[in-house]
């Protein structure tokens, strides 16, 4: 039998990944936070060594042979030996197995550019629909909101409500839902929803009157988020169209230089025809040219396959080929008698696999032992981690997974078949089992703080969300990658995988013998204020850039245009000066 281990299952993001390219980013990270002193100095941290590759064959449903990358992990659990004749705490040894979950072949062809941009055209008024919905309906997001507000007001240390109003909050809001109020509250609405409050509340006035302040402010709350994506998606799709007014300037520059005799000669019959009909495919060309349609196909590509939650559409077949994949990996780790402890590593795109692969293996348990899921026939009580980087979760269920239907019943079932972080494997008996930390970065316009997965009855029941700041000035696409980089992260994840740090299973416990869970929480971390006002300039510049071509347009007078030119050029330059101090500075907090 082989040594007892601790299994690391890594789930890479979107785009034509190679395989086992992104767990070795993981591994390499972790290595260059370990000191290598040599056995003769060994401290807690400890060093990596005897980094090898191995295959194994598949088990369970994993008919294929597995490749994972084995370590180990060497340390002295006392900090203060430092030397071999110091014999008080001896030199400690631990396998660590890395796998990696690779679904980048199945979603390789990707999806056409035309197609991609239609889909996305289609995403700009989500907002619209989630304003004008009924305050039952999308109670997902609605819900995701109220604790986001919440979180955030506890986190300043000002909230004016005891800590009991959330879960009542909680409570009332499922209950406005259920049939015998949806009889009495027909259209669902908010003004309908403070009334419920204020009716099923009577013998305690107090309460209820704060009930009906945190509503109000609440939906304040929600409001000024929806009106924030409203502009943010209108910004990006104006971006977007003066983007591909530029490619059809270029076009026609481009065809005025190609009309000359010797060209037309030799390839007259190649050249595209200069016609409005035309038009359209020559800027998909130029895209091609400058890497658009290689980012529509295969990045936002590899999300559309992902989103695809109808099961009539072709695309959500690759869904499910892709969750096969994850949870027969998980499987094949968990069902290895000599693995100890897993955990799961997700970036970018990975993380809602991770999430719905665990989901479905929970699924897998209840079916079979309803009474004891957490113990099998899948021994999902192994799993001890889910470490998110860069997550899109809470978009993605904004897009794409909230819905309102004519029946209360069906959004029910969804949200119950579905789960979240209060259904196993997350959670056993309402106790929270896996600890999920959510790092992410203001600067990764892809990721956010998750607060969707959370579990609509209990509040200890959510997601730890942990802020960091990899660039200086926010770089969309450095920031995204910027976490395997950044020391903070990385003394996490390897205090994670290799010491069981900020395990819920090793908390301690307090006078009655309660598990004391928040004493491993390392949420909220820290947010910087240029970068909240780097990201207003950025997203203002496409506004600037219509208002100036209007005014020339429109024959302005000179004095405004010029003005007009002047904040654009201001806006620019304030861009070029953080790209040139990221360029100088380097990363905010980078590895030895």
């Amino acid at each position: 039998m082989a040594a007892p281990y601790t299994a690391v299952v890594y789930f890479h993001g979107m785009g034509n990944q190679r395989r086992y390219e992104e767990v070795s980013r993981l591994i390499d990270a972790l290595d260059r936070y370990s000191p290598h002193q040599g056995m003769d100095n060994l401290d807690a941290i400890g060093t990596l060594s005897n980094i090898k590759t191995r295959t194994e064959a598949g088990r369970g449903n994993q008919k294929e042979d597995v490749t994972f990358v084995r370590t180990i992990h060497k340390y002295r659990p006392d900090e203060s030996a430092t030397s071999p004749e110091d014999n008080a705490s001896p030199i400690k040894r631990q396998t660590v197995r890395f796998y990696e979950a690779y679904w980048a072949p199945l979603t390789a062809e990707g999806v056409p550019a035309r197609q991609v941009l239609t889909w996305l055209a289609a995403q700009v008024l989500t907002p619209v629909a989630t304003i004008r919905s009924p305050w039952r309906y999308r109670a997902r997001l609605r819900r995701a909101a109220l604790q986001r507000y919440w979180h955030r007001v506890r986190d300043a240390q000002s909230s004016p409500y005891p800590d009991g109003d959330l879960l009542k909050m909680l409570r009332a809001y499922d209950a406005f839902e259920r049939p015998d109020a949806r009889a009495g509250y027909l259209e669902g609405t908010f003004r309908e929803f403070l009334d419920f409050l204020e009716k099923t509340n009577t013998k305690r006035p107090k309460t209820t009157e704060r009930l009906i302040r945190l509503a109000r402010q609440w939906r304040r709350y929600y409001l000024q988020i929806e009106f924030t994506n409203l502009l943010v998606l209108i910004s990006l799709a104006l971006l977007l169209v003066i983007g591909l007014l530029g490619l059809l300037a270029f076009a026609a520059g481009l065809l005025q230089l190609l009309n000359v005799a010797w060209v037309q000669q030799l390839f007259g019959d190649l050249l595209p025809d200069p016609t409005a009909g035309h038009m359209g495919s020559l800027i998909i060309l130029l895209a091609g040219l400058t890497g658009l349609t290689r980012f529509l196909r295969t990045y936002l590509g590899d999300v559309q396959f992902w989103t695809t939650y109808e099961e009539t559409n072709v695309k959500y077949d690759k869904r499910k080929r892709i969750l096969a994949l994850a949870t027969s990996l998980l499987r094949h780790v968990l069902e290895d008698e000599a693995c100890r402890r897993v955990v799961v590593v997700a970036h970018s795109l990975g993380t809602p696999i991770a999430q719905d692969a665990l989901l479905a293996i929970g699924r897998y348990n209840r079916t079979r032992n309803l009474e004891a899921a957490a113990q099998g026939p899948i021994p999902i009580a192994k799993l001890d981690h889910l470490i998110t980087l860069g997550s899109p979760i809470d978009k993605v269920h904004y897009f794409f997974e909230s819905m309102q239907g004519a029946y209360h019943r069906h959004i029910r079932v969804l949200d119950e078949v579905r789960g979240d972080v209060g259904t196993v494997p997350f959670a056993h008996n309402r106790k929270p089992h896996i600890h999920w930390i959510n790092i992410w970065d203001q600067g990764d316009p892809v990721s956010g703080a998750l607060h969707t997965p959370s579990n609509k009855k209990w509040v200890n029941l959510r997601v730890d969300n942990l802020h960091v700041t990899n660039w200086f000035f926010p770089s969309p696409g450095a920031s995204h990658s910027g976490y395997f980089n950044h020391q903070k992260v990385m003394a996490l994840l390897h205090a994670v995988i290799f010491h069981q740090a900020h395990s819920f299973s090793t908390v301690p416990r307090g006078s009655k013998n309660e598990p004391l869970y928040d004493t491993a929480m390392v949420g909220p971390g820290r947010f910087s204020k240029v970068t909240r006002a780097y990201r207003g300039v950025l997203l203002l510049i496409p506004w600037q850039v219509l208002i100036v071509g209007l005014m020339y347009l429109l024959d302005y007078d000179a004095w405004g245009w010029y003005a007009g030119t002047g904040v654009l050029g201001a806006s620019v330059l304030a861009v070029m000066v953080g790209l040139s101090i990221n360029a100088a500075r380097g990363h905010a907090a980078p590895l030895p």
